[in-house]
């Protein structure tokens, strides 16, 4: 059951503010092929919400058997981030979104952002494109956390940002990871299928309610709240 009454909305980030997965598969995918790691496309969108060198321990892991040494965790982070930072798309912004922050903005709801991401620019573009709507202290980051997402800690701290109640706050979000990390916190958790994976995967991992697109998660928020 949703809840009838909402005082929190917390968003991801990449997936669901901005369309940068195509952006951060294919740099994955050229630091994989540099480093000698294997790895598949279609797994990123998987790994999506945890933090990056989480997903480079797992896949160095996977290849080598052994666990990586952290300064070389730390350069293939670099390495990754430098790839990412190139492109010129990394601004571009899922359609629709702003009109949800509009929404929420006018309902009066406290509005945060729950991203696994700690790269600095990546944070600075947050402010520069949703700055009105989101304050600096309510982000929360990679950094901020000792266990990231499928961890329930990311979301957790986010709903304290504000003392907020999991049955009144909701989370938006498009991974596993970051639906198995609301779900568990106890937030409702709402899905929106901005990459490929199928909506069954997202509502076996914890997805409350899926939509395709975020006009039609706008549309049900406007009737039901």
């Amino acid at each position: 059951m949703y809840p009838k009454e909402v005082s929190t909305i917390l968003f991801d980030m990449d997936g669901v503010l901005f369309n940068t997965m195509p952006v951060h598969v294919s740099s994955w995918l050229e630091t994989t092929n540099n480093y000698g790691l294997k790895a598949k496309p279609e797994e990123f969108y998987l790994f999506e919400g945890q933090p990056g060198r989480e997903t480079i321990r797992h896949l160095y892991l996977r290849t080598f058997q052994t666990e990586p040494p952290q300064h070389l965790v730390e350069e293939i982070y670099s390495y990754k981030t430098s790839r990412f930072m190139e492109s010129a798309d990394v601004n571009t912004l899922i359609p629709g979104i702003t009109d949800i922050f509009e929404f929420a903005s006018q309902k009066r709801w406290n509005i945060g952002v729950v991203t696994g991401s700690s790269q600095r620019a990546s944070l600075d573009k947050l402010k520069h494109h949703f700055g009105e709507y989101v304050s600096t202290s309510h982000i929360v980051t990679g950094d901020d956390v000792k266990r990231g997402k499928p961890s329930p800690e990311p979301y957790q701290k986010g709903m304290k940002m504000f003392e907020a109640l999991p049955e009144e706050t909701l989370v938006i979000e498009n991974a596993p990871f970051g639906i198995q990390s609301a779900s568990s916190a106890g937030a409702y958790t709402i899905a929106v299928a901005t990459g490929p994976i199928h909506d069954e995967v997202l509502r076996e991992n914890g997805a409350d309610r899926v939509f395709p697109d975020m006009p039609a998660l706008k549309e049900w928020l406007q009737s039901h709240y």
